[in-house]
């Protein structure tokens, strides 16, 4: 009962990371020759994100094991993905 109370807790606590704290955040990832155009996402956009670090660290490491690289639109994309998968809209396998 405790460990599925926890398990419940964690799940409602989690704590999305705000606007400028994510683009630096994501600053901290991403080549230099990304940095230009991740300025130019407004805030608002970045604020209506529902993401904690834990999803930025799962994103990488979904991009590291299939070989893409780290830049704007794959991350962003993976972002995407991780954000979905924790709001419990998974993708199928294929083979539905």
């Amino acid at each position: 009962m405790v460990v599925i109370t926890t398990l419940w807790c964690r799940q409602r606590l989690k704590l999305t990371i705000a606007p400028e704290p994510l683009r630096e955040l994501l600053k901290a990832v991403l080549p230099e020759r990304d940095h230009r155009r991740l300025a130019t996402i407004p805030a608002n956009h970045l604020a209506q994100r529902r993401l904690t670090p834990g999803n930025v660290r799962t994103a990488l490491d979904q991009l590291d094991l299939r070989g893409l690289p780290i830049r704007l639109n794959t991350l962003l994309d993976a972002l995407t993905l991780e954000e979905r998968e924790q709001q419990g809209q998974r993708q199928p396998m294929g083979f539905v």
